[in-house]
C-alpha cells in the first residue's frame, strides 16, 4: 500500500509540475490517471479543473465544472474550488449565483 501511495504522490507531483509549466495536456493526462485510481483530493480536483479549463478555451463550463463539484464535495469550503465555481457562474452569466459563491 505504501508503494502505491508513493506512486500516486509522484504522479500528482508530476502533474502539478506540468501544470505550473503550462503543459496542460500532460497535466490533464496525469490527473486523469490519479482520478482513475480514486486518489484525488479537493486540491487536486481544483487543479484538474483549472487544467481542463485551460484546454477548454479557458471555459470552466462542462468537464471542468464537474471537477470543481468533486472538489466541493470533498471540501465545501475549499477556497480555490469556491473561486472557480463563482467563475463558472460568471462565465455562464448566472450573476446572482456568482455572487453567492463568494
Amino acid at each position: 500500500i505504501a508503494t502505491r501511495r508513493e506512486a500516486v504522490y509522484r504522479l500528482l507531483e508530476t502533474a502539478e509540475t506540468a501544470r505550473r509549466q503550462r503543459d496542460y495536456a500532460k497535466a490533464r493526462d496525469l490527473y486523469r490517471q490519479a482520478a482513475q485510481q480514486q486518489q484525488m483530493t479537493a486540491d487536486t480536483w481544483a487543479d484538474y479543473a483549472d487544467v481542463a479549463a485551460s484546454l477548454n478555451g479557458n471555459s470552466l463550463a462542462g468537464e471542468p465544472e464537474q471537477y470543481i463539484q468533486r472538489a466541493l464535495q470533498l471540501d465545501p469550503r475549499h477556497a480555490k474550488a469556491l473561486w472557480l465555481q463563482g467563475s463558472v457562474e460568471h462565465q455562464t452569466q448566472r450573476y446572482p449565483a456568482a455572487i453567492a459563491w463568494r
